[in-house]
């Protein structure tokens, strides 16, 4: 909490009353002008459309998301959010609800500014729609992901097209309706200046005043304007995303594109504390250059040199499982079959809640921090020991392939930045497969491509497969796989869940047709969670499937040991006697002399950290989860915000890892 002093406490008040004084004499002055009531009604016709998407959200999710939250953090939120729907309001629109106070003598005039006004508002009511469908799929509002929905039009207009031409319609009509309305009521109420045009002066002068501090967000000048994170100050991130504007997230995101940096521990305490988490009996550091440079001495698993899978899983969930979770939803036949032979980690987590943030972690070791844009918004300017570069260092070809465009998402960049030398999407692959999803190609002919792609080669390879039929919205798929009613959202996804698990048992079947199978290590896990039904709780909303199908490598069993996507790049190296430096975010998970962390964030701004006696969550240097951890060693808290600060600062100064 920030503490203030008295005379700054004082201030703020008097401010307030200014505020609210100064409505109040524009109010008489102005009271019988249609200029004022077109301000006053401009802005409650944006916290009206901003209230009803907030309650329309609490009605819809309340049973999933919002069950938790006591009445009075309900209604503090409510009343929270309004600070976000004026400060959004504000900034949209303020400076040309002004423009109503110019006592200008033709209707004209009026109705221009009218027209711009109920624009943004036309703006505000699509935002908020797309914002609306986003949380519907994910929990939580639209971020920098906007940055990377620039990248996927036509995607984005395919999963219109296909899933929600009513709701263009819909918000088509109302836009045509604001627009013929404002034009009518313009010309009923229009009437020449009935004040001295020094009240109007004084009038526009205020009401500037007003909006400088509703755009801020909060009132006096030792406040920093309202940002994303203000939202989660109560410390419940379901309260927080029910106070949060999702326009507000979205043009902020726009505006800065990633969250500062937490700075409470010091640069060198940062290094120590961080190289304390990733040293091993089994490795050793080997730069004072790049302080987090490891080289691996001691192997866990030793053999031949193996042929790499790793398949990346869209929103593949745990429970939906039944061979993880003891369920019996029968959606997942081959997957158990491999899963029932494999090295299962019950307690695994991802390191953030998009595509990008698991492909990222998963092929460079690096998860999303504060104080950094991530991969596709300037994290790519910084060097890497990626997955690629390692392997084809040991001399392995390196195959990546997704059923959509190559660089969808932008995670074929991510790939290409980790050292992937082949890099396919849908543009290079046939459909075979009776199978209708916009922008997407079949997972079933995408990994049969994959298959063709890696038979009879000479060298070891390495494969990463990023697969789509669990995308939300779901595709059309064939009868065959149509084994569950489609009345339920979860029935789409079990659908689409079946159909994806015939498509990898089906690759599995070539590479055992072509002789690859029995010398092939497979790392089988999902990119995130899938966002349905899951509460505020850090373990449901980053829990994912990791198992390790190794055959004659590693014996198959179940561990209950922590470990996130960030532990895949250095498990990856012990796995294949990978003897070259590199640096990662986590260690390997078959080294049991390493320490047990997960790292994880959304977007950076919230910082979540999981150890063996319990989690935390910060926005920026304050923590804000509510639950007492029992059995955390001391100084836990400064292990986060050191392991966000050590690897900031290495990256920023160029001494994460040297170039290739």
């Amino acid at each position: 909490m920030e503490l203030v002093s008295m005379p700054a406490f004082w201030a703020d008040k008097l401010l307030a009353s200014c505020f609210l004084g100064g409505l109040i004499y524009m109010g008489s002055r102005l009271r019988k002008d249609f200029r004022w009531w077109l301000i006053v009604g401009s802005f409650l016709a944006f916290l009206s459309l901003f209230g009803i998407i907030r309650l329309t959200l609490l009605a819809v999710f309340y049973q999933g998301l919002f069950a938790d939250l006591t009445i009075t953090q309900i209604f503090y939120a409510l009343l929270n959010g309004l600070r976000f729907d004026i400060s959004a309001t504000a900034t949209l629109s303020g400076v040309w609800m002004l423009c109503f106070l110019v006592p200008a003598a033709n209707k004209t005039y009026y109705k221009i500014i009218a027209w711009l006004v109920t624009g943004l508002w036309t703006v505000a009511l699509w935002a908020s729609a797309g914002d609306m469908i986003y949380f519907s799929f994910v929990k939580r509002h639209t971020g920098s992901e906007l940055w990377l929905a620039i990248y996927d039009v036509d995607l984005l207009v395919s999963l219109v097209r296909s899933h929600y031409v009513w709701l263009i319609i819909l918000l088509i009509t109302l836009s045509i309706l604001m627009m013929w309305g404002i034009s009518k009521l313009i010309n009923i109420c229009y009437h020449e200046p009935k004040c001295a045009r020094w009240n109007y002066g004084v009038c526009a002068l205020l009401a500037a005043v007003c909006l400088f501090f509703a755009f801020r967000g909060h009132f006096g000048f030792r406040f920093r304007p309202l940002t994303v994170v203000d939202a989660y100050e109560n410390g419940n991130i379901m309260q927080g995303n029910l106070a949060l504007n999702g326009v507000f997230s979205m043009y902020k995101s726009l505006s800065k594109r990633y969250a500062p940096l937490p700075d409470a521990v010091p640069v060198e305490e940062a290094l120590a504390r961080t190289r304390q988490l990733l040293a091993s009996n089994q490795e050793r550091f080997v730069s004072n250059e790049y302080p987090l440079l490891r080289q691996r001495v001691e192997f866990n698993a030793k053999g031949k040199q193996y042929n790499l899978v790793v398949l990346l899983l869209e929103s593949w969930q745990y429970r939906y499982t039944d061979s993880l979770a003891g369920t019996h939803y029968g959606a997942t036949p081959y997957l158990d079959e491999l899963i029932n032979n494999s090295l299962v980690f019950d307690n695994f987590y991802a390191s953030g809640q998009r595509s990008i943030n698991g492909a990222g972690t998963v092929m460079t070791g690096v998860a999303q921090l504060a104080g950094l844009p991530y991969f596709s918004l300037g994290l790519e300017a910084y060097h890497f020991t990626g997955l690629g570069q390692l392997l084809k260092q040991k001399g392995y070809d390196t195959v990546f392939a997704q059923p959509s465009e190559w660089n969808s998402a932008k995670v074929g960049m991510v790939a290409e930045l980790a050292g992937f030398d082949e890099i396919y999407g849908r543009e290079r692959m046939t459909s075979q497969l009776d199978y209708v999803s916009p922008g997407f190609i079949s997972d079933y002919d995408a990994l049969q491509f994959l298959a063709d792609k890696i038979k009879g080669r000479r060298r070891p390879f390495a494969a990463f497969f990023f697969s789509a039929a669990t995308h939300p919205p779901f595709g059309k798929i064939h009868n065959d796989f149509a084994r569950f009613p489609w009345d339920e959202e979860d029935k789409g996804y079990l659908n689409a869940l079946n159909y994806m698990d015939w498509s990898i048992g089906q690759f599995v079947r070539r590479l055992k047709e072509q002789g690859q199978y029995n010398n092939t290590v497979f790392v089988v896990l999902a990119d995130h969670t899938l966002g349905w039904g899951e509460s505020g709780d850090v373990h449901a909303r980053f829990h994912i499937p990791l198992f390790i199908h190794a055959p004659g490598l590693l014996t198959s069993g179940r561990i209950d040991m922590l470990g996130s996507q960030a532990d895949i790049l250095p498990t990856i190296i012990d796995l294949l006697n990978v003897d070259l430096s590199y640096a990662a975010m986590g260690n390997s998970l078959l080294d049991r002399s390493a320490a047990r962390f997960a790292f994880s964030s959304q977007d950076g701004r919230i910082l979540e950290w999981l150890r063996p006696g319990g989690t935390l969550e910060y926005v920026g240097n304050k923590r804000i989860d509510n639950e007492e951890p029992e059995e955390l060693p001391v100084g836990e808290e400064r292990n986060l915000l050191a392991l966000n600060r050590a690897v900031y600062e290495l990256l920023k100064e160029d001494h994460w890892a040297p170039q290739e």
